[in-house]
């Protein structure tokens, strides 16, 4: 798998930030909501 691989981590991390940071120039946030999941699914 070519994303997979340890050169492309770094930007695939980052992805997310890039696409929030693209939706907050058109349109800013007045509110932030966090959802807050346990990490460790019982079972």
């Amino acid at each position: 798998m070519i994303t997979g691989q340890p050169k492309n981590l770094a930007s695939l991390a980052d992805l997310s930030c890039i696409w929030i940071d693209r939706v907050h120039q058109v349109k800013p946030s007045r509110e932030i909501i966090l959802d807050l999941d346990s990490p460790v699914s019982p079972g």
